[in-house]
């Protein structure tokens, strides 16, 4: 019995097929599975990337038969209405932008959709104010990786400046600790492996 049997309400399965089906281009499997996401949590983030990047790819398709695409535009008017993918992005921000992974959501589709927005859209994913729900660890990890990676543009200063931050917050945790700081923690503390390495040598 395939995966998404086993485990359709767990909505890991279904992004997780849909990324699958973006790559191949499936666009009808596509649908599908994101029909089935929007069932179990239609505000996940993940889903919204998922969302965005599917209208964007039926919209710019050139490939698909005259068939398929009728039945992907009327399913798009079902799921979006008569906004186009900037709108629907907007409209996701705005219903959340008290979340940091929901603001990270659309500052990723912000970028992906309008390259011109990427200082706006890193603007709004490092945002750490106390009164933004959902700060974590994980997330901002999350944050700082897309700022690293170029997700949200060249962001290489912004994203040395949001560990600092982070790192204020999370002093403990080593993915927002300077440069060199494990290196010079074990040079501080000494290497227990080496020093075990190098007594049994001497014994």
């Amino acid at each position: 019995m395939p995966l998404k049997h086993l485990v359709k309400d767990k909505i890991d399965t279904h992004l997780l097929a849909f990324e699958i089906y973006f790559r191949k281009e499936k666009y009808l499997l596509m649908l599908q599975s994101v029909k089935r996401a929007l069932a179990i949590d239609p505000d996940n983030p993940w889903l919204h990337q998922c969302l965005v990047r599917f209208f964007r790819g039926v919209s710019e398709s050139k490939e698909l038969p005259e068939v398929v695409r009728t039945v992907l535009k009327q399913e798009i008017t079902r799921l979006f209405g008569d906004s186009n993918a900037k709108s629907f992005n907007q409209a996701y921000l705005t219903k959340h932008s008290n979340s940091i992974p929901h603001r990270l959501a659309a500052a990723k589709m912000m970028a992906y959709l309008e390259p011109s927005t990427e200082s706006k859209a890193a603007e709004l994913a490092t945002a750490l104010d106390e009164s933004l729900d959902n700060r974590t660890i994980q997330i901002c990890t999350e944050v700082l990786e897309c700022l690293r990676s170029g997700t949200l543009g060249d962001c290489k200063d912004r994203a040395e400046s949001y560990r600092t931050e982070c790192h204020k917050l999370y002093p403990y945790t080593l993915a927002f600790a300077p440069p060199g700081y494990e290196e010079n923690t074990k040079i501080a503390n000494g290497d227990v492996s080496l020093e075990t390495e190098e007594l049994a040598n001497e014994m």
